[in-house]
């Protein structure tokens, strides 16, 4: 659910940020650090953005730091810098000492994303979930027959008895409902 938040938001970004240019996405800055947008703007100012599903709480914070110190640097060094870092929710203790380095907090709501969308975007990613389970009549039938009888181990040569199938399906089968968490190995 997290991801498909991210990814939402992150979609939204270049149409919020419009009068930026996007120079990179998801730069990888010295030290190994991610940041999710690299844009700069018309004075030649890089803003670099950085999109977080969760609150913006103590764990982001140390996040943060090394983002911070990581664009800082970055060889040669940048003329100016902004760090601007979206999420649901700031922590007000982490928004006063984030606002001593100058750092932008901003909520989805300040950017225009709305809770209704945010609603709709999670609703999305439990049905693309929940469509990945749906099982198909044979894996069905295997499944309801397995738990009816109670069975703890199963081969290919029970799918093949099952349905009176090549081994190859019976893999498939096996391989599927094991994708599916219906199975485990």
């Amino acid at each position: 659910m997290e991801r498909a938040l991210e990814a939402f938001v992150s979609r939204e970004i270049p149409t919020i940020f419009r009068k930026y240019s996007i120079v990179a996405v998801n730069e990888i800055l010295p030290g190994r650090i991610r940041v999710d947008f690299h844009l700069r703007d018309r004075d030649g100012t890089d803003v670099f953005v950085d999109v977080s599903a969760r609150k913006i709480g103590r764990t982001k914070f140390s996040e943060i730091l090394n983002m911070y110190a990581a664009i800082s640097n970055i060889e040669p060094p940048l003329r100016k810098f902004e760090l601007i870092v979206v999420g649901p929710d700031v922590t007000p203790s982490v928004k006063k000492e984030l606002e001593k380095l100058q750092v932008k907090l901003l909520t989805y709501e300040q950017i225009g994303i709305t809770g209704q969308k945010l609603r709709e975007v999670r609703e999305q990613g439990r049905r693309r979930r929940l469509e990945v389970q749906q099982l198909s009549p044979d894996e069905t039938r295997l499944v309801v027959r397995w738990e009816s009888e109670k069975k703890a181990l199963i081969r290919a040569s029970d799918v093949q008895e099952a349905l009176d199938c090549t081994v190859d399906y019976a893999y498939f089968l096996l391989h599927d409902l094991e994708r599916k968490r219906w199975l485990e190995r």
